[in-house]
């Protein structure tokens, strides 16, 4: 099982979609095949998000589905997006169509969604005081998209969005083969994460503590 952050259970996991706090169906059942079918080795943030200030910007907020850390490589950001998908080339725009009523909905690029995430989480762990005391720290990262509910996604390969990028209902049979393919697409040559990088990833998107009032 992978390492999930936070660990849910299934009734956890249930409850959140209820509360909406969890948005899609197709999240849910991404969370579950990756803690049950991935090794303990890869560690998985859901639903990780930050605070992001730029030099001379104004601080931003962000937030990717999952987080995935892998032993050999780094770290990949992927947008989960359930139901049909649709794109307007002409427009530039994403629809999602609800897979029982066939209605479509204008939704954000995934793509861009994703690739953003990819490099605000760069910046993010840069801030962290772990980063500085690793000289020449580089760490490789990648993205992905994820739509568990597509049997056939040939049709929406593109310069932007490699074959190898896209996750549909076929990977889910097999994701640590599907999960290699990805990093092997962003760095096939990479086979090892410098000292530290989980550490700065746990404290930055992970971290546990405990604050008591003065008695």
């Amino acid at each position: 099982m992978a390492t999930m952050y936070p660990n849910l259970s299934n009734n956890e996991l249930n409850r959140l979609r209820e509360s909406g706090d969890i948005q899609s169906d197709a999240e849910v059942l991404l969370y579950k095949a990756f803690r049950d079918k991935l090794p303990k080795n890869i560690h998985i943030f859901f639903q990780a998000s930050w605070i992001l200030r730029i030099r001379n910007k104004k601080a931003d907020d962000g937030e990717t589905d999952f987080l995935i850390y892998h032993p050999n490589y780094g770290y990949i950001c992927l947008e989960v997006k359930g139901g049909g998908v649709i794109y307007d080339a002409q427009k530039d725009v994403w629809y999602s169509v609800d897979r029982n009523t066939r209605k479509k909905n204008k939704i954000t690029d995934p793509v861009k969604q994703s690739e953003k995430a990819k490099w605000d989480i760069l910046e993010k762990i840069k801030e962290s005081p772990d980063w500085s005391r690793h000289s020449g720290l580089r760490i490789e990262h990648g993205h992905a998209v994820f739509f568990p509910d597509i049997s056939d996604v040939h049709n929406m390969e593109s310069p932007k969005l490699p074959i190898n990028l896209i996750g549909f209902d076929e990977s889910l049979k097999d994701l640590e083969s599907w999960l290699e393919s990805v990093t092997n697409y962003w760095n096939k040559h990479n086979k090892s994460v410098p000292d530290g990088v989980l550490t700065i990833l746990k404290r930055t998107f992970a971290r546990s503590f405990e604050v008591y009032p003065l008695v």
